[in-house]
């Protein structure tokens, strides 16, 4: 067994993706509409698979900044000689609020699942569950963002792979982290922000088997979440924690 999580950051293992972020040629578009968080809001909520399933991600819901997508029908199974693939693709424009401080810095995907694999075999037989995500930089500072060579990001991250042998029933988990203020940094923009970014993320499960074997694996209930974050600024962060400090001290000089 195989399981991996991806932290991307600074470009250092991403790859420039010179085109608009749609990839994936779909059979059936669904539209989710809008989701408002806490200092995030998560528009243009697309599903397109050419799956069945129809519907993979199914209506999201908003958790504070997270999208979490807690009621999908995403599997693969192969048996006997089979293989599956299920590839689905969900497509969404997250926007800063429009307070100072309300950056997208970073973004973080998370999944988790399970797999079955049975019977007598060789890593012919095997599970895996992984994600290809492109961006698309809107904004910077509340402001349109138009550095071609900048613009546009892409990556692959497989979260987890099984085989044959022995057979196998476990659970898996995958964590990708975008880290858009390296990024910018890197890039010639240290000290600015993303506030507006198109994201197409790309999901799939394979699975295959030999004779006399079988392979599953799914995505759990809440089996994608989505979160942007802002990464507090050190002259920000200094303010809290003068400002906890004081307030720690009034206590203690109130008690006394």
């Amino acid at each position: 067994m195989k399981v991996f999580s991806g932290v991307v950051g600074g470009g250092v293992a991403a790859l420039l993706f010179f085109s608009s972020p749609t990839f994936v040629e779909a059979q059936i578009t669904t539209n989710y509409g809008e989701r408002v968080g806490t200092t995030m809001t998560y528009s243009n909520i697309f599903e397109y698979t050419d799956s069945s399933p129809v519907f993979l991600y199914n209506t999201p819901i908003i958790s504070g900044d997270s999208l979490i997508f807690n009621n999908m029908t995403f599997s693969a199974l192969a048996t006997n000689g089979g293989s599956k693939i299920t590839d689905g693709q969900i497509n969404f424009d997250i926007q800063s609020n429009g307070s100072i401080g309300q950056w997208i810095d970073e973004i973080q995907f998370k999944e988790l699942g399970d797999t079955t694999l049975a019977g007598t075999g060789t890593s012919n037989t095997y599970s895996s569950a992984a994600i290809h995500v492109n961006l698309v930089i809107e904004a910077v500072d509340f402001s349109a963002f138009t550095d071609f060579s900048t613009q546009f990001w892409s990556t692959n991250v497989l979260f987890a792979e099984f085989t044959l042998p022995p057979p196998t029933s476990a659970n898996w988990n995958g964590t990708l982290n975008i880290d858009l203020a390296s990024y910018l940094a890197d890039n010639g923009y240290a000290g600015e922000h993303v506030t507006e970014v198109s994201v197409a993320s790309d999901n799939s499960l394979s699975a295959g088997s030999e004779l006399g074997t079988s392979a599953f694996i799914a995505k759990k209930v809440e089996g994608l979440q989505v979160t942007a974050m802002s990464i507090p600024e050190p002259s920000t962060l200094c303010l809290l924690v003068l400002s906890g400090t004081l307030l720690l001290i009034g206590r203690f000089g109130r008690r006394s």
